[in-house]
This record gives C-alpha cells, sequence and structure tokens, in this order.
C-alpha cells in the first residue's frame, strides 16, 4: 500500500457517498426504503474516507520523518488529496444534509 493507493480510494469512497446521497433524493418522492437505503449508503462511505485518509496523512508524516525534504511529487499529491478530501467530503455532506429537507 502506498500515498497513490490511498488517494485513489479516498476519492472513490467520497464520489460513492455522492452518488448513493443523489440517487437518494431521486428515489425520495417515488420509493421511500430504497431511498433510505442509498442515504445509509452514503453515510457509511463518509466514515470510510475520513479512515483512509488519516492512513494517507500519517503516512505523509512518515516520510517527512523520513526526508530532509519531500519529493516534490508527494508533496503535491499531498496538496491535492488535502484539498479533494476537503471539498469531496463537503460536497457529500451536503448532498446529504439535502435528503433531510
Amino acid at each position: 500500500m502506498n500515498m497513490e493507493y490511498l488517494k485513489e480510494h479516498i476519492c472513490e469512497e467520497l464520489a460513492d457517498a455522492q452518488e448513493y446521497a443523489t440517487h437518494a433524493i431521486e428515489l425520495k418522492p417515488m420509493t421511500q426504503p430504497w431511498s433510505k437505503t442509498f442515504i445509509e449508503m452514503a453515510n457509511a462511505e463518509l466514515p470510510h474516507a475520513a479512515y483512509l485518509y488519516k492512513m494517507f496523512t500519517e503516512y505523509y508524516q512518515k516520510i517527512q520523518q523520513s526526508y530532509s525534504e519531500v519529493p516534490d511529487y508527494i508533496e503535491e499529491m499531498y496538496k491535492e488529496t488535502c484539498r479533494c478530501y476537503s471539498s469531496d467530503s463537503a460536497k457529500a455532506r451536503y448532498i446529504i444534509e439535502m435528503y433531510a429537507k
């Protein structure tokens, strides 16, 4: 397992959360039980992304401790993943909140 793997799966979990929440909103007027299942699935993805993000940041910290200077590509991956996690988790939470309205 490496940082690239973790980054890919963080983004995947958040994309799934957004997709499930969107399906929940679409189905809410027609099929309440399915809609509820999709919102539960969306909510389940967020902790998965959070666990992976924690692992990702710990991995980055170990690299920082190991090198006098972190390689540029790793630094850029770290920044990009932090932006992605922040932005995509906020989007997923927003869609989930829209379901409750």
